[in-house]
């Protein structure tokens, strides 16, 4: 596509490259949840080192996995820098 692609083309994208990241890391953290109803807790950084992806791409993929229904769900438990996730296999 050329750079003067439309708007709701690149919308689109941006919206299938953010669903791609979710289910990577959603897949990666049920790889660390062996058990059913397993906790871990975990930093943003943590997951970007094993996956690829940056620490702020991590932390925007487990604040919609804290919001939509998955295999797995995430709780921010601090607002501190940097954040500490709680996740839990559903």
């Amino acid at each position: 596509m050329s750079s003067e692609q439309p708007r709701c083309a690149r919308v689109r994208a941006k919206q299938r490259n953010t669903t791609r990241r979710r289910r990577k890391i959603a897949r990666y953290l049920l790889g660390r949840l062996s058990e059913p109803d397993a906790s871990l807790y975990i930093k943003a950084r943590e997951i970007a080192a094993d996956t690829g992806f940056s620490s702020r791409e991590v932390g925007d993929a487990l604040a919609q996995l804290e919001e939509a229904p998955a295999p797995v769900t995430a709780r921010k438990l601090t607002s501190s820098t940097p954040t500490t996730w709680q996740v839990v296999r559903e």
